[in-house]
């Protein structure tokens, strides 16, 4: 939300509450009362317009500015924010509903200006050259440590760099002409992801669609062109034509060998290959709000196509990010992946995603690591020059407790592929998991200077900041990360799990009793409620929800083991019976 100077120098008083925008508090008398950051953004909407009605519209555009949010959401907010005021004021009416309208605050507000503490020069002068002291002696080598970039990757073989097309689904065909290269010896390719627009290829691929042409430009790194090409067709066709004429040129310039190539070619169907993209795309963006949407597109591909492998495997691909990233219920996504996995497999022997799908479902639905283990290995025994396979195996070598391993995968995906965001995520939770709370941290980190407004990153930041104490930090950033759009249980689990650590019990148990009145509306991972429940000190509790976490395939069954929140449990009969 955004405010001008002069409001900002406001201080806001009403009933027995003091809203203070700038230091972003609002104070019970002496006490503070904690809300979530669009609580506040909505406390603060209204209160600045007390007296008078503010429609539902207006809200939205003023509380979430640039992300479209369904009403609901708003209603649910409101609720909490009820519910928080009424906590400590008891039955007095703030917010009044006026339906079709929207919301009114109808306490009375007054304003004053608030005073500042003036401090003698020396003492601001003193304290700047402790400052320049402390920089001097200890600040450069921290920058030096958080602005460090990756160091150079040792080239074993060229990379080619594709450019997401210009146009509808471009960045959709983008990945899937890299999923056709990718079925080729000698040789990485990499998508270039539209926030960095880097390349760090060998050979550069560009292009732009429009309607029913194609055209490309295919050159080295020092920008000379190999071959630029114009074509007329349907979307497959092109898309085939496309790849074929780049793996040619590999063949020639680089000596890379074609390795059932075929085997990637899209759909003749053309309305169910658009429907593909669509999905793809969606997909790609990695929210959670674009899953649904992602799916319905795969349904209409299929729909035109039942025979279409890559369509199920999307669809079952963005099933199995719900279960893993518990966004949904583990019934409801993980019979739908395996369903999903088992047909494209079918259509298509060699589909690896689809079988990195399969150990997904063994290992969270089936509590099976061992032979989800050994599906990833041969995975990528078969296909070693996908990223995109990498970084799945990656990550689930890393959940299975396969550190050391999943950690030069992961590495390798990343030198091959440094634009590709999914991997500094994986990257930065893996180190967290194998207790390399430094490196998550600047992993993260490397996210958010990419993307100020990754959610994603700010979140990742959070659980490493526990392990090292810093627990206002960790306030800041769970509120951080859901103004960036992270999803809403996962940043209770963040501020719950803070607040109890670092002794703001009744804050923790307010969000605790938040968490359970929203699991009546949405799902809560009892994972997430573990978490909050580990940071009161409730461990009969959060065993307790362990053990339903497991029984339903919340999360996969070494998870428990090396989750660091989870240490004070480990010498409990309980726990090691759960982590076996």
């Amino acid at each position: 939300m955004r405010y001008t100077r002069e409001l900002s120098k406001l201080i806001y008083r009403f009933h027995e509450f003091t809203l203070n925008p700038g230091a972003r508090t609002l104070l019970w008398r002496d006490q503070a009362l904690v809300l979530t950051a669009k609580q506040f953004d909505l406390l603060l909407a209204l209160v600045e317009r007390a007296g008078r009605p503010v429609d539902k519209q207006e809200l939205r555009d003023l509380v979430w500015p640039d992300v479209h949010v369904e009403e609901n959401n708003l209603t649910q907010h409101i609720f909490q924010l009820r519910k928080a005021l009424s906590s400590v004021a008891g039955d007095t009416p703030f917010l009044e509903t006026l339906p079709k309208v929207g919301y009114q605050f109808v306490a009375p507000v007054r304003t004053v200006e608030p005073t500042r503490k003036r401090f003698p020069t020396w003492i601001w002068a003193s304290a700047a050259a402790a400052i320049l002291l402390v920089t001097v002696s200890y600040g450069r080598r921290q920058w030096e440590f958080w602005m460090a970039d990756d160091p150079p990757a040792t080239k074993s073989q060229p990379t080619v760099s594709i450019h997401p097309l210009n146009g509808p689904s471009g960045a959709a065909l983008a990945a899937e002409v890299a999923a056709g290269l990718g079925r080729m010896d000698g040789i990485h390719v990499q998508v270039v992801q539209p926030i960095s627009g880097t390349s760090t290829g060998d050979f550069i691929l560009t292009g732009a669609l429009n309607n029913q042409t194609l055209t490309a430009d295919f050159r080295r790194s020092n920008g000379d062109l190999l071959w630029h090409r114009e074509w007329s067709d349907t979307l497959p066709e092109l898309t085939a034509e496309l790849i074929a004429q780049t793996a040619i040129t590999l063949e020639e310039q680089a000596g890379a060998r074609r390795r059932a190539l075929a085997g990637r070619k899209p759909p003749k169907n053309q309305e169910a290959y658009t429907a593909y993209l669509d999905g793809l795309q969606r997909l790609l963006a990695r929210k959670s709000t674009e899953s649904r949407p992602a799916i319905e597109a795969f349904q209409r591909a299929l729909r035109a196509d039942p025979d279409f492998s890559s369509a199920y495997t999307g669809m079952a691909l963005a099933y199995a990010w719900q279960g893993i990233n518990q966004a949904e219920a583990p019934d409801l996504v993980w019979p739908r992946a395996r369903e999903l996995s088992q047909r494209a497999v079918a259509l298509d022997p060699d589909n690896g995603e689809a079988r990195m799908v399969q150990a997904m479902v063994l290992a969270y639905a089936d509590q099976n690591e061992t032979e989800a283990e050994q599906i990833v290995r041969g995975v990528l025994a078969s296909d070693p020059s996908s990223v995109h396979l990498q970084l799945l195996g990656g990550q689930l070598l890393s959940r299975f407790g396969r550190f050391s391993e999943a950690e030069t995968i992961l590495k390798q995906a990343i030198h091959a592929d440094p634009t590709f965001t999914l991997g500094r995520q994986i990257l930065a939770y893996h180190y967290y998991q194998s207790r390399q709370f430094d490196l998550s941290k600047r992993e993260a980190w490397r996210i958010i200077r990419a993307n100020p407004r990754s959610g994603t990153g700010y979140g990742l930041l959070v659980p490493p900041m526990w392990m090292t104490g810093d627990w206002r930090t960790a306030a800041w950033l769970a509120g951080r990360a859901e103004s960036a759009g992270l999803n809403q249980p996962m940043v209770a689990m963040g501020l719950a799990y803070t607040y109890g650590r670092s002794g703001r019990k009744e804050d923790a148990k307010r969000i605790l009793l938040a968490m359970d009145d929203q699991s009546k509306m949405m799902y809560v991972s009892p994972y997430q409620r573990a978490v909050a429940h580990m940071g009161l000190g409730h461990n009969d509790e959060a065993v307790k929800l362990l053990r339903t976490c497991l029984a339903t395939g919340c999360i996969n069954p070494s998870a428990p083991r090396f989750e660091p929140v989870f240490d004070p449990l480990r010498q409990r009969a309980d726990f090691a019976t759960i982590v076996r």
